[in-house]
């Protein structure tokens, strides 16, 4: 007699010992580190020394950075599909060369006009990719429960750079003058952002094979077994904590979720530039000396560093609309004393919150959106709020200035910015969990 057949054993599904997404997480720290050193920092110290040698005003030299977020602005609905379409591999990689290219040029630049064009233009198109939609992208497709420790150390490419690239550009500029300074830092991005995108940057985990998170594949279903429907929330201790569902975008844009976000969210973080940009001045307008004013700045930076591994704590406990509550909250404190501070200590104190405050603003921005309106979709939706992201960063600076050009004076800026922060975030706090899809258009996405 036949000895009955036997299915072959199934071996259990494993997790990699190394999960992919990490190397995301670090071309995506490459690309936030090397940007804002090129970016944020070389034009804050090459300022000066670029207004004495070509006689151009510092206001026409830090202008360029309008039509460069205009350009940008438009841009970024474009890339945006073609990211979700072809993946960000490609349009990553291009921002990170041209856009180092495009630095490197400005050291030979004389006029005015072929600078505007080169870090007003050309430049301009490049922003997209690296700051807002390739990083946003990278993140919401390889994680979903660890999405807060992803985001938290693509953050830390900020703060970083501060304490790296300021130092640097300085040391760059007394050594070999602004000219070698922008060559060099243009190289830096070419290296660390485009370089490292074209090698290492994959699309979703699903293409390798993979998980979100690096998670393992349920075992196979027994024959007449079905598949447990997939939930439409994750919930957390204080409600729902993120959708598992994947919004198409024509469809997110029709919640008003999506608006509250894409208008709300950029204006709590207005004064985050214009901090950056004015706090020195600022404070010595308010009498401060100017090694005083600096430590005010060094409190900032401090404060924006350790609130990466604080709100990275938060929101992996707490639902990321009262994460979002929180630093809204600590951003319009921050502001108000810094406003209303009368002793330079509690000056430092405002500024050191507003400081923790800044932290999260990137790092929350890159978790909310993909909580909201789940993972496959970030990049466009990303791409046509980006708009909004990109001219409040130049806004804000320029409003300060503005506003000490008319009066002499910071105090109604840094007002208007405390007023508009208090109501964004009560909008935040109304706004209650990710939005829930109608009955036909889940089964449509099943």
């Amino acid at each position: 007699m036949a000895a009955p057949v036997t299915a072959p054993a199934v071996a259990p599904p494993t997790r990699p010992r190394f999960f992919y997404g990490w190397v995301i997480v670090g071309v995506s720290f490459l690309a936030q580190f090397g940007g804002t050193i090129a970016g944020m920092y070389g034009l804050t110290v090459m300022l000066v020394p670029m207004s004495e040698d070509l006689g151009w005003s510092r206001t026409s030299i830090v202008g360029a950075n309008i039509p460069a977020s205009i350009i940008a602005a438009l841009a970024a609905p474009f890339l945006g599909r073609i990211s979700d379409r072809f993946g960000s591999r490609v349009p990553m990689a291009l921002s990170g060369v041209v856009g180092g290219l495009s630095i490197m040029a400005i050291a030979g630049v004389h006029s005015i006009w072929v600078y505007y064009l080169i870090f007003g233009v050309v430049n301009g198109i490049t922003r997209p990719m690296i700051q807002v939609i390739g990083i946003s992208a990278g993140v919401a497709e390889w994680f979903q429960r660890r999405r807060a420790q992803a985001a938290g150390m693509v953050s830390l490419g900020i703060p970083i750079a501060g304490f790296v690239g300021v130092p640097l550009a300085q040391f760059l500029v007394i050594s070999f003058g602004w000219r070698a300074t922008w060559f060099v830092l243009g190289a830096l991005v070419v290296v660390l952002v485009g370089i490292p995108a074209a090698i290492f940057w994959r699309p979703r985990p699903e293409a390798m094979g993979l998980l979100p998170d690096g998670d393992v594949a349920p075992p196979p279903l027994a024959p007449g077994e079905t598949a447990a429907p997939r939930p439409v929330e994750a919930r957390g201790r204080f409600g729902v904590h993120r959708t598992t569902e994947d919004w198409e975008p024509r469809e997110a844009m029709r919640t008003r979720a999506f608006w509250v976000l894409t208008i709300v969210l950029p204006v709590i973080a207005l004064a985050g530039p214009a901090f950056m940009t004015h706090i020195i001045a600022f404070f010595i307008s308010r009498g401060l000396s100017p090694q005083s004013a600096a430590f005010a700045s060094t409190s900032f930076i401090i404060g924006t560093f350790v609130a990466r591994f604080l709100w990275a704590w938060l929101s992996d406990r707490l639902h990321i609309q009262y994460c979002y509550v929180a630093m809204g909250a600590l951003a319009t404190l921050g502001t108000g004393l810094v406003l209303i501070s009368p002793t330079i200590t509690l000056a430092y104190i405002a500024v050191l919150i507003f400081g923790v405050a800044a932290g999260g603003m990137l790092q929350l921005k890159l978790q909310i959106w993909p909580d909201y309106f789940g993972r496959s979709n970030i990049a466009t939706l990303r791409g046509y709020s980006a708009p909004f992201d990109l001219m409040g960063g130049v806004g804000g600076p320029f409003f300060a200035a503005w506003v000490y050009d008319l009066t002499q004076s910071y105090n109604v800026a840094f007002l208007v910015f405390t007023v508009l922060s208090a109501g964004a975030t009560l909008a935040i706090l109304l706004l209650g969990g990710p939005p829930s899809r109608k009955p036909e258009a889940q089964q449509q996405s099943a």
